[in-house]
């Protein structure tokens, strides 16, 4: 019998943390997974945004890239004033526009808190190469259908997505954040795969 795929790390975007993840944590505690913060000990690593870029070689059997920021001849300076004004609507609508503005402050929080890794960011004109899959790790990808930084032509012109099962859900670039259940249940599903 094969083990079960329990243990999961976490690697976030380069303007977010562990606050925007809380609720993300404890949907991953309620489905009886548990977070780790060393990537090379997880049976799972789930990198959202840049983080999908920051995934270390490792043994880890289920990798999940959510919201990886791929548009080919987009500017990141659009795709994050389209991705703000998506979200302005979206959390009017909502009534949660207060949840927004912490967001937005503790992103501005990390970014001036880690400038190494925004010097980095912008320096890079290609991000560091994704993970590729293999006969014993899978690597999904989770895009959501209104992301402003990942094209919906991302399995046609990312060579790596190629070999990535691709699933799409509604929503916006940090809906993972805000309603982690659909994003746990896709972990579960390809994690019960592998087991």
């Amino acid at each position: 019998m094969k083990k079960q795929l329990k243990s999961i790390a976490l690697i976030h975007g380069w303007a977010e943390g562990s606050w925007q993840a809380r609720r993300f944590v404890e949907c991953l505690q309620q489905n009886d997974l548990e977070l780790i913060t060393d990537p090379h000990n997880a049976d799972i690593i789930v990198g959202h945004s840049a983080g999908c870029y920051l995934v270390p070689e490792t043994k880890a059997r289920l990798i999940v890239l959510i919201g990886l920021p791929y548009w080919p001849g987009k500017p990141l300076v659009v795709s994050w004033l389209e991705k703000l004004k998506a979200e302005v609507g979206q959390h009017r609508g909502r009534r949660d526009f207060g949840w927004f503005l912490r967001k937005l402050v503790h992103n501005a929080w990390y970014i001036l808190s880690r400038p190494s890794s925004l010097y980095r960011f912008l320096k890079n004109k290609r991000l560091m190469s994704l993970p590729k899959t293999s006969t014993n790790t899978k690597v999904v990808l989770i895009r959501n259908l209104e992301d402003r930084f990942c094209t919906p032509k991302v399995a046609s012109l990312l060579p790596e997505a190629k070999d990535y099962p691709i699933v799409e859900l509604p929503g916006l670039h940090d809906d993972c954040w805000l309603e982690p259940q659909a994003y746990i249940e896709i972990i579960r599903k390809y994690a019960d795969e592998l087991a």
